[in-house]
């Protein structure tokens, strides 16, 4: 029998659409490696459906590989230059990582990082109340932090790194 990463035996109905949403999966990744990223992100964007309709429809129990496709089809709307479609699809990253692995899991100080840091980078046209949801992640990203880690230079330099990038732009 096979398993998916929750450890849950996959029906034989089903096993097809995990290898077919896993497949369209790398294709989207090879296709971004090779640079055609538009067709990346659809690729990607059909492999989230197919694991969206088939593998963990809600209210089933989300998968991590959801966050995965959300995160590599944020990295292509970044790379064509669509600031508010990743962002978009960072914070639904954000979001079942959430589910998956609860709210203050240490996983989620890197992918607040992340949105402060692209959120910082938007102007307010491209992404408007950016400034205000970059500050609200580095915040979330330093908290996390903070409750993982003892109290350090190294954390003190990233809670500024942070902070920092908040004032640079």
């Amino acid at each position: 029998a096979s398993y998916n990463r929750g450890g849950e035996p996959i029906p034989q109905g089903e096993q097809e659409h995990y290898v077919k949403a896993a497949d369209y999966y790398q294709k989207g990744r090879r296709l971004m490696r090779e640079g055609d990223v538009s067709s990346a992100v659809d690729v990607l964007s059909q492999s989230l459906e197919i694991v969206m309709r088939y593998v963990c429809p809600p209210p089933r129990k989300p998968q991590f590989v959801v966050s995965k496709t959300h995160d590599a089809i944020a990295q292509g709307h970044q790379l064509l230059g669509n600031k508010a479609k990743c962002v978009a699809h960072v914070e639904l990253s954000i979001a079942n990582t959430a589910k998956l692995q609860g709210e203050m899991h240490v996983d989620l100080a890197r992918e607040y990082s992340k949105l402060s840091t692209l959120c910082a980078a938007a102007s307010e046209e491209e992404l408007p109340g950016a400034k205000a949801k970059a500050a609200e992640a580095a915040e979330k990203a330093i908290s996390i932090l903070q409750l993982h880690y003892p109290a350090s230079k190294a954390l003190e330099a990233e809670a500024a790194l942070l902070r920092g990038d908040l004032r640079a732009q």
